[in-house]
């Protein structure tokens, strides 16, 4: 999608939404929160949340998920696990089985059923250069570009051409929990040049006591 239209779901009792998962026979989008630790749904539009799963003994901190029938499947980092768990609210304390795995991320369920048939595809005939995206209700298209690019003015709007303004550059420093995230403003040469003739470029580096190492 476009991201035009956008709008909120939920906003209360939310702190960390780490996954994500739709479930189509019931129109329901399913949620985890890895700093509340629990699962809840709600319908399409927001309405209707409901709490699935909020015990310790099953959820400490959920990281992916996917949905598949009657079931939820998610993995677990602080538990180290692969669970499933009923989708339905009814409060069993029933055991299920799990495998363990060490640092266990991404869950994808992959069934036909998964992946509904699209009868249209604004986006086939689209004489986007870079990027289609569908618009609201998948009737229409929206042509983007790759960071670095902007749409051609004098054009159709279809093709990108280098974009020569300057932009932010978000640089993740260290691999801890608590990495450090710098902002470095960076100019393309050739623009910066013909805003002023004495431009001469510079390297950004930075440091990082905590990895003791500099960056550049």
């Amino acid at each position: 999608m476009d991201g035009m239209n956008r709008s909120v779901i939920v906003s209360t009792k939310i702190y960390w939404p780490n996954t994500i998962a739709l479930d189509y026979t019931t129109k329901r989008v399913y949620f985890a929160d890895s700093k509340l630790d629990y699962i809840d749904f709600v319908n399409y539009d927001g309405t209707g949340r409901t709490q699935v799963l909020a015990s310790p003994k099953f959820v400490q901190h959920p990281h992916a998920m996917a949905i598949f029938e009657d079931m939820i499947y998610y993995s677990d980092r602080r538990l180290q696990r692969l669970q499933f768990y009923p989708k339905f609210p009814d409060g069993t304390t029933k055991e299920y089985p799990s495998h363990t795995f060490s640092k266990a991320l991404g869950v994808v369920a992959v069934h036909p059923v998964l992946q509904p048939k699209a009868t249209k595809n604004p986006c086939a005939q689209a004489k986007c250069s870079h990027i289609c995206l569908l618009t609201l209700g998948g009737e229409g298209h929206t042509c983007m570009c790759p960071m670095g690019m902007k749409l051609d003015e004098e054009g159709k709007g279809e093709k990108c051409v280098e974009d020569y303004k300057p932009f932010l550059l978000v640089i993740q420093v260290g691999w801890g929990f608590w990495a450090w995230w710098l902002w470095v403003p960076v100019c393309n040469p050739d623009y910066c040049k013909r805003q002023n003739s004495n431009y001469k470029p510079k390297m950004a580096s930075c440091t990082s006591p905590t990895a003791g190492r500099i960056f550049a």
